[in-house]
């Protein structure tokens, strides 16, 4: 496989599949295979490559098995030990071409004679908000891990899940908290020197 074609390209798909169905041709065999023989052939190698991963039971087959995302520290990840504890790994939904958007690598090493195990989810939306300009108490945000990046904090990793599962956070009208949470407040207070 041409590297220009390794990654999802489905415009590069279309093209051929409506324009030039000629390229669909296997030029090493002694054939001359059409676009339908080369779908379903595809169809079929994706089908035994994944009963073998996953089962052949395809009902039982989920997206966030091999569509995983790592989330690290941007300091901590470079020490190993501490990267371990202080990450998570979690399935996610989403894909190159979805609105929520969770977009794969699935050439990492571009090696292309690898067998796909999996679709890292690598890129998407870190900061996620709707707005409700009629009334700005039911807009809502969420963020992809959590508002502290100190590890010790509870809110190190307390959006992973709403983040995960499209969830919004509204903002409390009052430091009440919503539903008769307590808030937690963070004073900044700048050292006076003498």
């Amino acid at each position: 496989m041409h590297p220009y074609y390794a990654g999802l390209h489905p415009e590069v798909i279309h093209h051929i599949l409506s324009i030039d169905p000629q390229r669909c041709d296997d030029t090493t065999t002694s054939q001359n295979e059409t676009c339908s023989e080369q779908l379903v052939r595809a169809l079929e190698l994706a089908i035994t490559e994944l009963s073998a991963q996953y089962g052949t039971d395809i009902a039982s087959w989920r997206w966030g098995a091999a569509h995983r995302l790592r989330l690290i520290h941007p300091f901590l990840k470079t020490i190993p030990f501490l990267e371990y504890f202080t990450g998570r790994d979690i399935a996610t939904d989403g894909g190159d071409f979805t609105l929520n958007r969770g977009q794969t690598n699935p050439y990492p090493c571009c090696d292309l004679s690898k067998t796909i195990t999996s679709w890292p989810h690598v890129h998407g939306a870190g900061y996620r908000a709707v707005y409700d300009l009629s009334d700005l108490n039911r807009s809502g945000f969420v963020i992809t891990t959590g508002q502290s990046g100190h590890v010790l904090s509870s809110h190190y990793l307390d959006m992973v899940d709403p983040w995960r599962s499209g969830a919004m956070i509204t903002l409390p009208e009052t430091l009440d908290g919503p539903r008769g949470q307590t808030l937690s407040i963070l004073t900044l207070a700048p050292e006076v020197r003498p």
